[in-house]
C-alpha cells in the first residue's frame, strides 16, 4: 500500500475515533436521564434542526477538505508546513472533528437564521 493511503487511513481513523468517543458520551449523559442508547443515538445523529443538518453536511466536508490539503500538500495552506506522519494525520483527523462542529454551530448561531 501506498503511504499516503496509510495516511489516510490513520487521519479518518482520528476522526472517526472522535466522533465514536463524542457520541459515547452523549449516550452516558442520556443514560443518567433514562434514556435509551437508541434512543440517545437517533437524538445526536437526526436532531431536528436545520443547524444540525447544516452542522454534520459542514463537518464532514471540512474533514476531508482538512485531510486533502494536509496529505496531497496544498501548498496555500498552513497544512503545507506540517510534516505528512502517521502520528500527525491521527492528531489531525482527531482534532478536525473535535472542532470542525463547534466551530460550524457557532459560526451558524451569528447568522440571522441560526437562532432557530
Amino acid at each position: 500500500m501506498k503511504y499516503t493511503t496509510w495516511i489516510w487511513i490513520t487521519y479518518l481513523a482520528g476522526a472517526l475515533l472522535t466522533l465514536v468517543c463524542k457520541w459515547a458520551r452523549y449516550c452516558y449523559e442520556g443514560k443518567k436521564l433514562k434514556k435509551r442508547i437508541s434512543t440517545c443515538t437517533t437524538e445526536w445523529f437526526f436532531e431536528k434542526s436545520a443547524n444540525n443538518g447544516v452542522s454534520w453536511a459542514t463537518t464532514l466536508g471540512v474533514v476531508w477538505v482538512g485531510g486533502y490539503l494536509y496529505v496531497e500538500r496544498i501548498t496555500f495552506f498552513v497544512t503545507a508546513t506540517i510534516p505528512v506522519a502517521i502520528p500527525i494525520a491521527f492528531l489531525l483527523g482527531s482534532l478536525m472533528e473535535f472542532w470542525t462542529p463547534n466551530i460550524t454551530k457557532w459560526i451558524l448561531s451569528r447568522m440571522p437564521f441560526g437562532s432557530k
